[in-house]
């Protein structure tokens, strides 16, 4: 594997792995599980299990790294795999494999049958990872002329208006802070509720190092707040609330690039967005692919188990997933076997034995990793 290819594995692994952090923390703060599988290896995992009304289903939702021996592996059955490691029936997957390919050579896939599973998959390009540098004028080198101009214009309001970035390592809890809470229920477009501050104080809390960075007019009012933590050298920015009163200015572009020269200044290479980078910046994150699949045992208990995350979690991209599977399952079971003519069934090719002990073989593969039942 090349040095590239091991480079962008290791940086969509630490993207992957910050999303799954916080949507576990949106969701009622689920323990994360990992495993490093040392029998296949390059194999490795992490992932939360769902609960409704407090009782856990066997639904989770998990990141995969195919690395060295592993890279080879099919993006299907590494997904079979996780689920018997992970003893789930339904599992939502970020896969980050040396490639960008998704199974079978398709760039997505719905409600398709293989080994007793139904899976959906798509390969996306997201761009949540920004490299730093050592200087902040290299940089904003690097951005946009019309990037540039903004971030400029933005510094010389700012000195005008008398406004101070103050850059803060292992601050207090949040909990008595009415400031930032008030700031967090005015901060467009969307209003940060406590409930979800609460969750990501609760991801924050389990870092070894969190910041925070204060943007205040010459009074002392707090007008841009930003919150996140540094692990291994890395920064993650969990959340930034802005007051929209503030005129003339880009609070959030300038607070950022505040961030990134206090940032530089402490060493740290590179910043994480877990829930996206938008706005000027996000051109000048590193372009990853990774590859979302959802997979469904093919079983009554599975299926029971998709129809009530369907029902239960409606909002959810797990349930959206979920819902759009089953549906592609049921289009193709209608046109091969309800829709389609007399002629066009007595002509249509049957898997053959072959193929069938392929798949067997296939699954052989990786049995001897298996964990064994509990």
């Amino acid at each position: 594997m090349s040095s590239h290819s091991d480079a962008a594995i290791k940086s969509g692994d630490r993207v992957a792995t910050a999303r799954l952090e916080s949507v576990a923390a949106l969701r009622r703060g689920a323990r994360i599980s990992r495993f490093l599988d040392h029998q296949a290896k390059g194999l490795s995992g992490a992932w939360f299990a769902h609960q409704i009304a407090g009782f856990k289903l066997k639904v989770v939702e998990g990141a995969v790294t195919l690395s060295g021996p592993a890279s080879g592996m099919s993006s299907v059955a590494a997904s079979a795999h996780f689920l018997e490691v992970s003893r789930a029936d339904i599992a939502r997957l970020m896969i980050i494999k040396g490639n960008g390919e998704a199974e079978d050579g398709h760039s997505a896939s719905a409600g398709r049958f293989w080994g007793g599973l139904l899976h959906t998959g798509t390969v996306t390009e997201c761009q949540e990872l920004l490299r730093l540098g050592t200087d902040p004028e290299h940089f904003l080198g690097r951005l946009g002329k019309h990037t540039r101009r903004n971030v400029r214009r933005a510094e010389r309001i700012a000195g005008e208006l008398e406004m101070q970035a103050r850059f803060q390592l292992n601050p207090q809890p949040l909990s008595s802070d009415d400031a930032v809470h008030g700031l967090a229920a005015r901060n467009k477009p969307v209003p940060l509720t406590a409930k979800r501050l609460t969750a990501y104080e609760m991801l924050i809390a389990g870092k070894a190092s969190g910041f925070e960075s204060r943007f205040t007019l010459r009074t002392g009012e707090v007008v841009s707040y930003m919150r996140g933590y540094i692990d291994n050298g890395v920064a993650y920015l969990v959340y930034q609330a802005n007051d929209p009163i503030v005129p003339r200015i880009n609070l959030s572009l300038l607070h950022r690039f505040l961030l990134i020269e206090r940032l530089i200044a402490y060493g740290i290479g590179e910043i994480i967005f877990p829930f996206g980078c938008e706005g000027l910046l996000k051109s000048a994150c590193e372009t990853l692919h990774i590859e979302e699949r959802l997979v469904i045992r093919a079983s009554a208990r599975g299926i029971f188990t998709a129809i009530l995350v369907s029902l239960c979690l409606p909002k959810t991209r797990i349930a959206n997933l979920v819902r759009s599977t089953l549906r592609a399952t049921l289009s193709r079971f209608l046109e091969r076997h309800v829709l389609a003519g007399p002629s066009q069934l007595s002509m249509e090719k049957r898997p053959s034995r072959r193929t069938s002990q392929d798949v067997a073989a296939g699954l052989a593969d990786y049995e001897h990793s298996m964990p064994p039942a509990a």
